[in-house]
């Protein structure tokens, strides 16, 4: 019987660890919780590489027959939207507060974000590129 495996990826503060102890809690209902830090300003500039860490990583759960879910928390919403339209496998995705836009109505600005993490800005702009193509994703 596959497991459900649900990924969470916080955002620009990902070093911080206060949502493990929450997303510890889903073990009670049967689901087996792991959290994915981007690692949102570790100098590493490219999304593109991160993304795909991250993509190999929810393949991997995938091919030993698991159910996978993701969540993203604020900066990580962008990143597991772009997951999804990767691996159509995924069984469900949850956006919590994420930026998915560069928009100028939301503070702090998206240029501003940028300053401490070039890769979330990639994030979003690679994610409302290809937000058209949600539509063929969703099943």
């Amino acid at each position: 019987m596959p497991n459900h495996h649900v990924i969470y990826v916080p955002g620009l503060s990902d070093e911080r660890k206060s949502y493990e102890f929450i997303i510890n809690k889903w073990k009670l209902y049967g689901i087996i919780p792991h959290v994915h830090r981007v690692g949102w300003k570790d100098g590493e500039n490219s999304f593109e590489q991160k993304l795909q860490r991250l993509v190999k990583e929810v393949r991997q759960y995938i091919k030993q027959g698991h159910i996978v879910s993701l969540v993203g928390g604020s900066a990580g919403g962008s990143a597991v939207l772009n997951v999804f339209l990767e691996v159509p496998e995924i069984n469900a995705v949850v956006n919590i507060c994420g930026r998915l836009r560069a928009g100028n109505n939301v503070s702090p600005t998206l240029e501003q974000a940028a300053a401490e993490s070039p890769a979330f800005k990639e994030s979003v702009k690679l994610f409302e590129k290809r937000e058209p193509k949600m539509k063929e994703a969703v099943k």
